[in-house]
């Protein structure tokens, strides 16, 4: 009876003893599958589950025990107050340090965690940007070339025939609108998705110092909703 007595609470120490390090091999391993999401990203919710299922064992085996203190408590079983007084000790001598460690690794993870998304986010927008801009600058250069090469055909086109030109290159092109000018802001042709009623609208000064240099002009130019169009001017080559 006396080994008995002696071997179950050895036993007891040695279970609880061994599930705490399965779970903190197993949360090890969680921490490992997370760095390396590539080759273990299907087992981390296993992984997952299986330490839940742990820390519910532990959890189980600590209020049994604390039943038991408890009904040992109220029998008045011998050394009851003593096991209760050493239980009591033990977690406001842990409390604390719990505590104190639980609070700076929350402070460290939150404080490391948003200069994290901070740098990030930063940076994500600053290459989302650039990444925009690229490709901004790529689609104006290219509608830049077709214009050029539109107006460079131009001087082929017959007065009565430049309008049906205008409109098929326009619509090959995927432009708004095509015009055609000529000196003293005389309109030749012109060409638009908005139907015949459209105005063009004359180049500004600033495009025509531009064009004088023998280089077209592209930029961008807000319209009446709000939106931005690129708009191209280019200069028609003289016949020799």
């Amino acid at each position: 009876m006396f080994s008995n007595r002696i071997k179950r609470p050895w036993l007891s120490v040695a279970l609880l003893t061994g599930l705490f390090l399965l779970i903190a091999y197993s949360l090890y391993l969680m921490g490992y599958a997370a760095q390396k999401s590539d080759r273990f990203s299907d087992y981390y919710v296993w992984l997952l589950l299986f330490n839940i299922a742990l820390l519910a064992v532990l959890a189980i085996a600590i209020i049994y025990r604390f039943a038991g203190i408890f009904r040992d408590l109220v029998t008045r079983a011998e050394g009851a107050r003593l096991t209760w007084r050493l239980v009591m000790m033990f977690v406001f001598a842990s409390l604390i340090p719990v505590i104190l460690v639980w609070a700076f690794s929350v402070k460290f993870l939150t404080s490391g965690i948003d200069r994290w998304f901070d740098v990030n986010i930063e940076e994500a927008l600053s290459d989302a940007l650039v990444l925009s801009q690229h490709s901004l600058d790529a689609q104006m250069q290219s509608y830049r070339q077709k214009t050029e090469r539109v107006a460079a055909q131009t001087t082929a086109f017959s007065d009565m025939m430049a309008s049906l030109e205008l409109n098929q290159h326009r619509q090959q092109m995927g432009a708004a609108e095509l015009t055609l000018f000529g000196a003293s802001h005389k309109i030749i042709a012109t060409s638009s998705d908005a139907g015949a009623f459209s105005v063009p609208k004359f180049p500004g000064e600033h495009m025509l110092v531009q064009l004088s240099n023998y280089q077209s002009y592209v930029g961008l130019e807000p319209d009446a909703d709000g939106s931005l169009n690129v708009r191209v001017v280019s200069r028609v080559p003289k016949v020799m």
